[in-house]
């Protein structure tokens, strides 16, 4: 039972609100286009006006960083990368509606930036997933039009053509979504990665009732060794409260694919939400956090919240404490950090 609640738990975070199956399609999609990508690198801006500030970013020292670019886009407010990375550490902070103007700016100043129009779309489809059911209609409308136009600036960018197809499996008929049309664009899509295009059938497969055929296509994918496939594959086995399947395939495959450290995330993240495996999950999240952070994986601040998640399950109240507290000093500003150090007496 407690595996039950706990993989429910799980669905509604990664799926939406359960009273609502129009914004369950759209938290699904935030998920993929969250992390589904493949790896992202750090732009290709030209040399900063200030190394000390992107240097900062890079090692994940956000405090400092936001600092540094928030001055320096009063100074610059026409410089693409202060716009980009302070919609960046927006997004850190969940602050979705400031990640969008930021990041909006952004792509006006450098719009051959592909990075942008990805994290764009992902705080965007935040604000969707939040959205209430009588304003979710124009903004859809809106973000469509934003991935059709990225689509025809970036025509050989999986990452950009994946958004255009989950829109595609997702969005309802009377919204723009078009199942058939993301049947047409897979073939493209494998042509410039197998990984990926094998991957978004897999969400096409589910979208359509395909159990059986969902789960061979995600085996499939993860076969070309992408550690991201794994996160929609784990979330799909827990939408089908198969946590403890979940736990295990990513176990095993922890060194087997292009990002360990993602793995390792994912472990600790799954042993949260499933309250199984805590000392597996302390130690993934252990590694995971003795890493050297990169742009494109979750920050440490969220890796600290997920340990003190399974430290407050297993009881040891004092140490999830000082673990969430990690998390607020890291990134100051989250509600659901502040929320948990609250509720600990911190």
């Amino acid at each position: 039972m407690l595996m039950q609640v706990a993989s429910m738990r799980m669905k509604h975070r990664f799926y939406g609100r359960p009273s609502s199956r129009l914004l369950c399609g759209l938290a699904w999609f935030v998920m993929a286009s969250a992390l589904t990508a493949q790896v992202v690198p750090f732009p290709d801006f030209a040399d900063p006006a200030d190394k000390t500030a992107r240097a900062q970013y890079l090692a994940g020292n956000f405090v400092q960083a936001e600092a540094l670019y928030s001055a320096a886009w009063k100074a610059r407010p026409n410089d693409a990368e202060v716009a980009y990375v302070l919609g960046r550490l927006a997004a850190h902070r969940e602050d979705w509606t400031l990640a969008v103007q930021f990041l909006a700016q952004a792509i006006k100043l450098q719009p051959e930036i592909m990075q942008s129009y990805l994290y764009y779309s992902q705080a965007f489809g935040e604000i969707m997933r939040n959205a209430n059911i009588f304003e979710v209609g124009g903004k859809v409308a809106e973000f469509k039009a934003f991935i059709d136009n990225a689509a025809m600036l970036f025509p050989n960018e999986p990452d950009i053509l994946q958004l255009v197809i989950q829109f595609h499996i997702n969005a309802p008929g009377i919204l723009g979504g078009n199942r058939e049309t993301a049947h047409q664009l897979l073939p493209g899509l494998k042509a410039l990665s197998a990984g990926m295009g094998l991957r978004l059938e897999a969400m096409l497969a589910d979208a359509e009732g395909q159990a059986d055929q969902t789960n061979y296509l995600f085996a499939q994918s993860a076969s070309h060794g992408q550690a991201r496939t794994y996160l929609a594959w784990v979330a799909w086995l827990a939408k089908h409260q198969r946590g403890a399947e979940a736990l295990q395939l990513l176990t095993e495959n922890r060194n087997k694919v292009d990002r360990p450290e993602l793995m390792r995330f994912l472990l600790g993240r799954l042993s949260a939400d499933t309250n199984s495996h805590p000392a597996e999950g302390l130690a993934a999240l252990d590694e995971y956090l003795s890493l050297d952070w990169r742009p494109d994986t979750p920050t440490k601040a969220e890796a600290w919240f997920q340990k003190a998640r399974i430290l407050l399950a297993m009881g040891r109240k004092t140490e999830a404490s000082q673990a969430v507290r990690e998390s607020t000093m890291e990134l100051p500003g989250v509600k659901r950090y502040q929320e948990l150090l609250k509720s600990l007496g911190g």
